[in-house]
């Protein structure tokens, strides 16, 4: 069988008969040729040799060779992107008067007579609900489409019927998209 493996002498004291598999952290490893080398730069390190009789550590835990697998993507705050969302009278006094929204429709539907098109909404104040923005698109298009068998969706998500513009942050001349909801819930 194989010769029985020393043990690791404590920190300090001198070797006994054989080289500890691996130095203690922020320490030089002893100065033998047998012994590798496991700190060194990352990418620089080769693969040490095995030595006979000796167990070898896991020398890819060691080395951070490639790190960006171990780090989740970057998901950097879109903070540039996305202004930080207002409250609604704050939004409300930064548009009076009339909103001009623009809506598109992407999918067509047969059920509903629906094409693909692009159109303008005008609405009477940034107060005016989604529920009246609804209202206001079945006004201006040729569908049977009832107000509940769709939902309007922003840039960032589908809003509730109850909000207003201004809770939800839509400016003048933003566009939303009209999708038809789907019966079971998501598909």
């Amino acid at each position: 069988g194989a010769a029985p493996i020393p043990p690791v002498p404590p920190v300090g004291a001198p070797p006994m008969g054989a080289p500890p598999m691996f130095p203690p952290p922020g320490m030089p490893p002893p100065s033998q040729t047998a012994v590798p080398q496991f700190i060194q730069p990352p990418g620089s390190a080769p693969v040490p040799t095995p030595i006979p009789g000796v167990a070898q550590p896991l020398v890819e835990h060691l080395q951070p060779t490639n790190v960006e697998h171990l780090q989740p993507p970057s998901k950097k705050p879109k903070l540039s992107e996305e202004p930080q969302v207002l409250d609604e009278e704050e939004f409300a006094a930064k548009y009076p008067g009339k909103v001009a929204l623009n809506i598109k429709i992407s999918e067509p539907n047969d059920q509903w007579n629906l094409t693909p098109q692009n159109f303008t909404v005008e609405l009477p104040s940034i107060s005016s609900s989604i529920l009246e923005v609804k209202q206001q698109i079945l006004s201006v298009i040729a569908t049977t489409l009832p107000v509940g068998k769709f939902q309007l969706k922003s840039s960032i998500s589908f809003m509730k019927d109850k909000q207003t513009l201004a809770q939800a942050n839509i400016a003048p001349g933003s566009s939303l998209e009209l999708k038809v909801k789907q019966r079971g819930g998501r598909r």
